[in-house]
C-alpha cells in the first residue's frame, strides 16, 4: 500500500467518492493512515466518518460545479426557512404587550422545540450562535432589548444567505483541469531546520499529511487543500505569545483541543514543507493554500477575523489571496483552484 491515495484524474477521485465506492476508498485511506492495521472490514473511526462527509463533497465541487451550487443553493433556502421562522417567533414575542404571558405558553413551548434551531446554529456564524442562545437566556428575564439585538441578528443573517444564493444561482460551467492529480492523505517529508512554525497538533509519531493535494507536477502547480468541518458554534478562537511571537489556535469544544489555526498550517508549516520537498534538484515550484469549511454557510466568524489578533490568514497579500472559504464562496472555491492552474 502507498503512503497516500493517488488519482490520475479529477473524475477518478469523484467517482471514487460516489455511493458505491465510498466504503472502500475510505477502507484504502485506512490503511495508508494506519499502515500496520490489517485491512478493516469497514473504516470506523472520526477519521474515516470525516472521510464519508468530506472528500465526496469536494470532488463535487470540483468535478460537477453546477450541480455542486444547485445543491447549495437549496440548502440555503431551508436554512434561510428556518431563520424565517426564528424570526417570527422572536418578533411575536417582542412584539407582545405582555410579554410575560408567553412564559409556559403554547407559542413559546413550540419556539424551544423548533427542530431547525440546532442546524441554524450549527451551519451559521459563532455572532448568531450567541444570539440564539440570548433569545434563550433571555426568556426568564424576558427583556425587550435582548430580543430585538437578536431579532437584528437573524434578519441580518438571512439576508447575507439570501445575498449570497441569489449569485450561486447564476450559471457556472464545469471546472476543467486537465493535467491535474490528486494524492489524498499525502504525508509530508521532515520539517528542515528551519521550520520552527509546526506545533504538535496530532498524537506524537503521527507525521502529518495533507488532507487533499492537486497537482500538475509537468508545470510545478501544486493546491493544497485542508478541509474542516468545523462550525462556529463548536469552536472559539485563542492567541497567546511565545518569544515574541502571536501564534492563533481554535479551540474545538467536541473534542477539547487546540489546533493550529488552519489557514497559518496550510501556509506556514504544509506548504513550506511541500515546497522543499518539489524544489529539490533545482525544479520551479507553485503552491496554493486552501481551507474549505464546507458545513459552514456563513463566513463572517471568528476564522476570518484571525488578524485582528495579531495572525494573518491570506497566501500573499490582499484578500484575492485569501486561503478560506466557506460553504456559501464555494463558487469562488472552484474559481481560485481553475485560475490557480490556467496560469
Amino acid at each position: 500500500m502507498s503512503d497516500h491515495k493517488h488519482f490520475d484524474t479529477i473524475e477518478g477521485f469523484y467517482l471514487a467518492t460516489r455511493p458505491d465506492n465510498i466504503e472502500e476508498l475510505c477502507r484504502d485511506l485506512y490503511c495508508v493512515v494506519h499502515p500496520r492495521s490489517q485491512r478493516p472490514e469497514k473504516a470506523e473511526g472520526p477519521e474515516s466518518d470525516s472521510w464519508r462527509r468530506s472528500l465526496p463533497d469536494l470532488a463535487e465541487l470540483l468535478y460537477d460545479l453546477p450541480a455542486y451550487l444547485k445543491r447549495t443553493a437549496e440548502e440555503s433556502k431551508a436554512l434561510e426557512d428556518e431563520l424565517e421562522k426564528e424570526i417570527l417567533a422572536v418578533d411575536a414575542l417582542r412584539r407582545s404587550s405582555a410579554l410575560a404571558a408567553f412564559t409556559g405558553s403554547a407559542d413559546l413551548a413550540e419556539f424551544e422545540k423548533a427542530p431547525g434551531r440546532a442546524a441554524v446554529k450549527k451551519a451559521l456564524d459563532f455572532e448568531l450562535s450567541s444570539s440564539l442562545r440570548s433569545i434563550e437566556e433571555c426568556f426568564s428575564a424576558l427583556k425587550k432589548e435582548s430580543l430585538d439585538n437578536a431579532l437584528e441578528s437573524l434578519k441580518t443573517q438571512k439576508d447575507a444567505l439570501e445575498k449570497n444564493r441569489q449569485k450561486l444561482l447564476a450559471p457556472a460551467e464545469r471546472i476543467p483541469l486537465p493535467g491535474v492529480s490528486v494524492d489524498l492523505e499525502r504525508r509530508l517529508p521532515a520539517p528542515s531546520e528551519d521550520d520552527g512554525r509546526e506545533r504538535p497538533a496530532k498524537a506524537a509519531g503521527q507525521p502529518p499529511r495533507m488532507d487533499v493535494l492537486l497537482k500538475d507536477e509537468a508545470r510545478g502547480l501544486y493546491t493544497i487543500i485542508e478541509l474542516k468541518q468545523w462550525t462556529e458554534d463548536s469552536m472559539e478562537v485563542v492567541t497567546d505569545e511565545e518569544d515574541g511571537e502571536k501564534r492563533c489556535f481554535v479551540r474545538v469544544t467536541p473534542y477539547d483541543k487546540d489546533s493550529e489555526h488552519p489557514a497559518v498550517k496550510v501556509r506556514d508549516v504544509y506548504k513550506k514543507r511541500l515546497v522543499s520537498e518539489a524544489t529539490a534538484g533545482g525544479k520551479e515550484a507553485k503552491v496554493r493554500c486552501l481551507v474549505y469549511l464546507h458545513n459552514q454557510f456563513y463566513d463572517g466568524g471568528q476564522l476570518f477575523r484571525a488578524r485582528e489578533q495579531g495572525v494573518d490568514i491570506y497566501d500573499g497579500r490582499g484578500q484575492g489571496n485569501n486561503i478560506l472559504f466557506t460553504r456559501m464562496r464555494c463558487r469562488s472555491m472552484a474559481e481560485a483552484v481553475a485560475s490557480f492552474f490556467k496560469q
